[in-house]
Parts: structure tokens; C-alpha cells; sequence
């Protein structure tokens, strides 16, 4: 089959599916996007579109702005607490009674309150990691765009929907491979790494990670799926006037065979329908597939047809 089937079969399944399958795909792609324009070079210019690049973009900057606020909220209300403890021991020094349980949670194995244990944590300065990784991923963005430019000017040939050759395809790694399972592993690891630095970026890489896994897997799958619905396609037509007419068993015809498909009783009755292709029709559902040319019988022939039913 040709390549541009294949990858037509996989992009066309996204809005001719169900709305919730094509809702998924399209989240799938889009958190995969920024991590693939990192991991892989070459893209097809259909499979690289802007609108997606926009979307992306729009994402991580929501999620940067995102942390930013919930930095700032963390840091209030770490200010708060502070405040609240300072004022712990004003409120003693001005003789009001201080109650034991509040006594007992001050003074602890360490001694009183004031001691290394009760100090207050050094706060975690979170480095903004998503905005930067935002611009990283517009600039490779426009450099891919830019690279498929050229590569069209000087006038070579690149399939649209290719998905982009990955730099880690080294060595006995297959690009195959590498895409189904490396990549999203390494999308994983790197997630656990950035997590304390910038947890907003940390977790996107983790969900990115997971849907190229799912997005590759699915993908696979439906070129799969395209290559058998081939390779059945010729064996039927191969195998037709063997197991049709001459009602040859299956092991003889390559697994292909006809049970209680159509109600063939004479031999010219089988003839005549793999002829018309109605036997094809039968099986399949109404997808005929090539067989051979009509040739319209004789008079005689017809007469002999109709007395033996």
C-alpha cells in the first residue's frame, strides 16, 4: 500500500470518527506537539501544522501563567503563617495565659520554641521553567516551518504527513521503536526530573508523555489495520474462483473460503457470480474488489441456467 494512504487513513480518522474519539485525538496530539518538535527533525508539512503549533503555544503559556498565580498564592500564604507565629510571642510577653497543649507543642524533645526544628522552611524559589520552555518550542517551531520552506524550494520531495524522524533513532534502535516506546519513556523520566523545579511543566511533560504513547500506539494501529485490509484484498481476489467455484477447502486458499454466504446450487451459478462480482458483494458487505471481466454467456447458455434451477 502506499505511504500516503497509510497516513491519510490516520489523519482522516481524527474528524470522520466519533466526537469524543476525535476530541481525544486531537488533545493527544496537541500535548504531544511541543515534546516531538524537541525529540524529531524532518516533519511533513500536513502532519506540522500551524494551527496545532498555535494551540500548543496557547497551553503553555496558560500554564505558566498558571503557576505563576499559584506561586504567588503559595508565597502569601506562607507570609500569613509567619505573621501568625511572630505574634505567638508578643501575646506572652503581655500576660495572658498561654494553654498547655500550646506549651506542650512548643516545647518538644528539642527544648523550647526557637530551636532548629521549629524553624520555619527556607522557601522553594520554583524556577519558570514553563515560560521558557514555551519560547523554546515557537522558535523549533518556526525553524521546522522554515526548514520545510527550503526544502521545497530546492525542490525535494517529502511526504506531507510524515511524523518526523527522531534524533534518538541511533544505532539497533529502529525509528519504529524509538517512537512507540522511547520516547515516551524518556518524556516520563525527564517529567520526574523538572517536577520539583516547576511542578506546571513537570506535569504537562508527564501527560505529553503519555499521550504520544497512546497518539503513536493508535496511529500503528491504523496503518495496521489499512496493510491487512491489503493483503485480504488480494487473497480474495486470488483466491475467488478457487473457493467460490471450485469450493477448494481453505488450507488450499490461504485461509479465504465462503460458508453460507449466497445459496450457489450449479457450477454456472457460481460462475456467473464471481463474474458479476456478486459473491464479493455478498462476503464483503457491497465492497466489491477487482475481479475478473464480464463476459455475457450465450442464449443457450442462459436457457440451461434457468432450467436447472
Amino acid at each position: 500500500m502506499a505511504e500516503h494512504e497509510q497516513q491519510n487513513a490516520f489523519a482522516n480518522s481524527i474528524p470522520n470518527s466519533e466526537a469524543a474519539r476525535s476530541w481525544g485525538l486531537f488533545a493527544m496530539f496537541t500535548l504531544s506537539l511541543p515534546a516531538e518538535v524537541i525529540l524529531r527533525r524532518n516533519f511533513g508539512e500536513r502532519y506540522f501544522q500551524n494551527f496545532f503549533v498555535l494551540v500548543a503555544f496557547l497551553l503553555l503559556l496558560v500554564l505558566n501563567s498558571a503557576g505563576e498565580v499559584a506561586g504567588k498564592i503559595g508565597s502569601a500564604a506562607r507570609q500569613i503563617r509567619g505573621q501568625d507565629r511572630a505574634e505567638e510571642p508578643a501575646a506572652e510577653e503581655s500576660g495572658y495565659p498561654v494553654e498547655d497543649s500550646q506549651e506542650e507543642e512548643e516545647e518538644g524533645p528539642a527544648g523550647p520554641k526557637g530551636s532548629a526544628e521549629t524553624e520555619e522552611p527556607a522557601e522553594v524559589d520554583e524556577t519558570p521553567l514553563t515560560g521558557m520552555f514555551a519560547g523554546l518550542f515557537l522558535l523549533l517551531s518556526i525553524g521546522h516551518r522554515i526548514h520545510g520552506a527550503f526544502r521545497r524550494m530546492r525542490g525535494k520531495r517529502w511526504h506531507s504527513y510524515s511524523s518526523g524522524e527522531s534524533w534518538l533513532a541511533l544505532g539497533p534502535l529502529s525509528e519504529e521503536r524509538t517512537q512507540l516506546y522511547i520516547e515516551p519513556l524518556l518524556l516520563v523520566l525527564i517529567s520526574q526530573i523538572i517536577q520539583p523545579m516547576d511542578g506546571m511543566l513537570g506535569g504537562f511533560l508527564m501527560f505529553s508523555g503519555f499521550a504520544l504513547l497512546i497518539k503513536e500506539h493508535w496511529r500503528a494501529h491504523i496503518i495496521r489495520e489499512k496493510f491487512l485490509d491489503t493483503i485480504d484484498a488480494q487473497i480474495e481476489a486470488q483466491y475467488l474462483q478457487a473457493a467460490v467455484v471450485e469450493e477448494r477447502p481453505s488450507r488450499e486458499t490461504e485461509g479465504f473460503k465462503v460458508v453460507g454466504a449466497v445459496p450457489l446450487r450449479t457450477r454456472r451459478e457460481r460462475e456467473r457470480l464471481v463474474e458479476l462480482g456478486g459473491a464479493l458483494e455478498a462476503i464483503s458487505g457491497g465492497q466489491v474488489l477487482p475481479v475478473a471481466p464480464f463476459k455475457p454467456a450465450s442464449a443457450p447458455d442462459l436457457d440451461r441456467t434457468q432450467r436447472g434451477s
